[in-house]
């Protein structure tokens, strides 16, 4: 058999990470062994917009060599977190975040863009202080980045509000806990984005209320749905990953998806 060589080796979904710049991003999240740049502002460049203590920015270890790696810094303090942000404050967070997330969605140099956040020791971050992350790749596709079962619902919409639906997903990626938010259009107006932040902390709340360890960990994932026009967000608890996923890509569905979307149904109403 004829090994292809190094350069011929293709993937559409391999994205190449720099090593060199990656080993001298800071780290704060597991080891501690570095100090929090987002806790000093003042030492932040590429700042291209701020609303209050929210900082929009250029990232400066930009360790994906085929891409444009931009942070949203969500507040001063670094043990905040969307679980304890105000309404007021909980609303312009994301509506800065989706404004950027949409224009660089438009923006012709890039093929396919992420939106995503890391929280917790297992979330696969390396920074504790609250942060989001938006991407724009040259060379990715954007139907490699889901798949259709990611969004399918296990049952009926837990709540349905100002054109959302949440739902618990049917096959979780990596199990126990994953809920599922779509829209039925996409750009949002206003108000859906802050029914949509409303949602995901909710969400949040629970996932962390629910999990045992000192420090819990989950991802939120957006998705742009070109082919139905949605936006969709992955409300995502993170554990010690199962080996049936990482080995055999199986995925785990937990018996438990009907008594915590009930239960998370029940917050919501209490709660609103």
């Amino acid at each position: 058999m004829n090994t292809p060589s190094k350069s011929a080796l293709t993937s559409p979904k391999a994205v190449r990470f720099s090593t060199a710049i990656g080993k001298n991003k800071p780290e704060t999240l597991v080891t501690g062994r570095s100090e929090c740049p987002f806790c000093h502002p003042e030492s932040l460049t590429d700042i291209i917009e701020t609303d209050g203590d929210i900082i929009f920015l250029k990232n400066k270890y930009n360790v994906l060599t085929d891409a444009e790696q931009f942070v949203l810094v969500e507040s001063s303090r670094c043990d905040d977190g969307i679980e304890q942000y105000s309404p007021e404050k909980l609303h312009r967070l994301f509506r800065l975040a989706l404004r950027h997330f949409h224009r660089m969605l438009n923006n012709p140099d890039y093929k396919s863009v992420i939106f995503f956040k890391n929280h917790g020791p297992l979330s696969g971050g390396t920074i504790r202080h609250p942060h989001m992350q938006i991407i724009g790749f040259y060379d990715i596709e954007p139907e490699t980045l889901y798949e259709a079962e990611n969004f399918l619902p296990a049952d009926n919409p837990i709540v349905t509000k100002d054109g959302l639906q949440l739902t618990a997903s049917a096959f979780p990626r990596l199990g126990f806990g994953e809920f599922t938010i779509t829209s039925d259009t996409y750009p949002l107006s206003e108000q859906t984005v802050d029914t949509l932040a409303d949602l995901i902390q909710h969400v949040v709340r629970l996932l962390l209320n629910i999990d045992w360890r000192e420090n819990p960990s989950y991802n939120l994932f957006f998705y742009y749905l070109k082919k139905s026009n949605q936006l969709a967000v992955r409300i995502m608890p993170r554990h010690p990953t199962s080996p049936l996923f990482v080995g055999y890509d199986l995925r785990i569905v937990p018996d438990n998806i009907a008594a915590l979307s009930e239960k998370l149904k029940k917050s919501i109403l209490e709660n609103s």
